[in-house]
């Protein structure tokens, strides 16, 4: 059969088959209170079903299921999207992750670095940063109300991976406002740079770290200058030691902003 038109008053979830997973899309929630049990309900009949989230390898080691856990944050309508109303809330995103790279690496799968699903804009590009400094300058600039495709015409050939392909980067804007494609016009922000952990709490911790970061810099950007890690972002934070204490760095810059979330919970 055929799905009805598209309706911002309509919720959709989607079920889809991928190359050795089943993909899941939830439908969108207003608050983190809706998610959490939106998310257990999906897993208690994917578990009735004879799915699960976990997976292993031969040698015994716990790896991601394969398909990604994606996250996905806009608006109740595209032109309420926080993302086209405040533009300098993903310049602030954008360069708070960059700032901390333990938040692309820590809830990543096996695979990362330019060629993965999910590369930083310092991988996929090295002479990017400066490319997006200025970017993110208009972005933070702008205090007048922006046309809805001002974001996506600022960033989008900067998002993207080694190839080009804007859909294969850490920050996905394909459904933000392109004004060339009438199914990527509705404000909303991928983040790729997360992994489908085993358990859905896990999953759901994920999402309040996100949250947490946006809220933190929703009324007050976040203006530390793009770091240039070079060497030193595969050198030092592919290890456990440096990626825990930049994790910690990050929670205590949130904490600065009064949200206060415990590194061990």
């Amino acid at each position: 059969g055929y799905g009805p038109p598209p309706d911002p008053r309509l919720y959709r979830g989607a079920v889809t088959p991928d190359p050795g997973v089943v993909e899941v899309n939830l439908p969108p929630v207003a608050r983190f209170s809706d998610y959490v049990p939106l998310l257990e309900t999906v897993t208690t009949h994917a578990v009735a079903a004879g799915l699960t989230t976990e997976k292993f390898q031969l040698d015994g080691r716990e790896v991601g299921s394969g398909g990604g856990h994606h996250l996905t944050l806009g608006g109740r309508s595209t032109i309420e999207s926080p993302w086209l109303q405040r533009p300098h809330l993903l310049a602030s995103l954008l360069r708070f992750v960059q700032n901390h790279p333990s938040l692309s690496y820590l809830f990543s799968g096996l695979f990362v670095g330019p060629t993965s699903q999910a590369p930083r804009v310092d991988e996929a590009r090295l002479d990017a940063l400066g490319e997006l400094e200025l970017a993110l300058a208009i972005l933070e600039d702008r205090r007048e109300p922006a046309p809805p495709w001002f974001v996506d015409r600022a960033l989008r050939n900067l998002l993207i991976d080694v190839t080009g392909n804007t859909h294969r980067a850490e920050f996905c804007i394909d459904k933000l406002y392109d004004p060339q494609s009438l199914t990527g016009r509705l404000g909303i922000v991928e983040l790729r740079a997360f992994e489908m952990p085993p358990h859905e709490r896990m999953a759901a911790a994920q999402m309040l770290l996100v949250r947490a970061i946006v809220a933190a810099y929703a009324s007050e950007p976040y203006g530390r200058p793009l770091q240039r890690w070079g060497t030193e972002l595969h050198d030092r934070f592919m290890l456990p030691h440096f990626l825990w204490r930049d994790f910690e760095a990050a929670l205590a810059d949130l904490a600065q902003r009064g949200v206060v979330l415990p590194a061990d919970a």
